[in-house]
């Protein structure tokens, strides 16, 4: 349900409307207000995601999986702020016809993902 959240586009839509409006600085307020709402959400899950290990132990009998469920959950919390911030940074360059240091900046990331 996060990612939901989090991959919404509709501060793009907010935010080129401002722009073709001629209103840019109305963009920036935009991004500000989606950043305000989202961090409380993402950190809402980030510590729902940290307590993986101490509920999995109280409700599951067989903890061979815990350690592992518990390093899963911990290494995608982590990557929360930093997918807020590119989801909702791309929404406004791209509002603004700026693609290129995102296209960039995805295309370094698939590589890296392959070479992992």
């Amino acid at each position: 349900a996060s990612g939901v959240l989090v991959q919404g586009r509709v501060l793009g839509i907010l935010a080129a409307n401002s722009i073709g409006a001629g209103h840019p600085e109305q963009a920036g307020e935009w991004f500000q207000l989606s950043v305000y709402v989202l961090a409380p959400i993402g950190a809402v899950v980030m510590i729902l995601w940290a307590l993986t290990e101490p509920v999995i132990s109280l409700l599951e009998d067989d903890k061979s999986l815990t350690h592992d469920a518990a390093y899963y959950s911990l290494v995608l919390m982590a990557c929360i702020p930093a997918r807020i911030g590119f989801s909702q940074l791309s929404q406004l360059f791209a509002a603004q016809k700026i693609v290129q240091p995102f296209a960039l900046t995805a295309l370094v990331g698939l590589v890296v993902n392959l070479l992992l």
